[in-house]
């Protein structure tokens, strides 16, 4: 019986070991100390659904990405995405389309960068095109930068850069010039 005990205590030691340094990745000398593991992840045919709240939900679409778990941020090449208002105590339509040659999500910023003839289409009418739109969740602002076009009931207007708040749906423009 003592034997018995052993065998099982030995072997319940080496479990917990064999967990220690294969599972928990435990440090074996002080330079793997100081180093941070980064978790990358490299996809492709990406489809991510997201719900914001309980009524706006999000639909991204992208050949390929590649996902750095550590840091919270993604690369998406090229992206399409759709949001979509799904209910809640405001159930106003809300179709926002758009497309980039890339984006760059950090989630730990709650920003989103469309990079390279990037376009977002409200409700098939407001037409927003730059070389670069950025969008921080927080503040509900799009900053759009390069060649950028706002088209509108056939009528176009170029500028050096443009910024719109979602919410309160004001456009500030930087050198507008208006074509229709």
């Amino acid at each position: 019986m003592p034997r018995l005990l052993l065998v099982v205590l030995a072997f319940g030691l080496g479990l917990g070991l064999l967990y220690l340094i294969f599972v928990r990745e435990l440090p074996r000398t002080e330079e793997q100390t100081r180093a941070t593991a980064q978790q990358t992840v490299d996809m492709t045919g990406v489809v991510i659904r997201q719900m914001r709240g309980n009524d706006t939900e999000w639909i991204v679409l992208s050949d390929h990405a590649v996902l750095n778990e550590t840091q919270k941020q993604a690369e998406l090449r090229p992206v399409r995405f759709q949001v979509l208002r799904s209910g809640g105590t405001d159930p106003q339509p809300l179709n926002i389309q758009g497309d980039a040659e890339s984006a760059f999500l950090d989630q730990a910023a709650n920003r989103v960068v469309l990079r390279g003839s990037s376009r977002i289409v409200k409700d098939g009418n407001l037409e927003l095109k730059s070389d670069e739109l950025a969008y921080t969740h927080a503040s509900g602002v799009i900053q759009a930068t390069g060649h950028v076009q706002i088209t509108q009931d056939g009528s176009l207007i170029e500028a050096d850069a443009a910024e719109y708040t979602i919410g309160t749906e004001k456009l500030k423009m930087t050198a507008p010039r208006l074509y229709q």
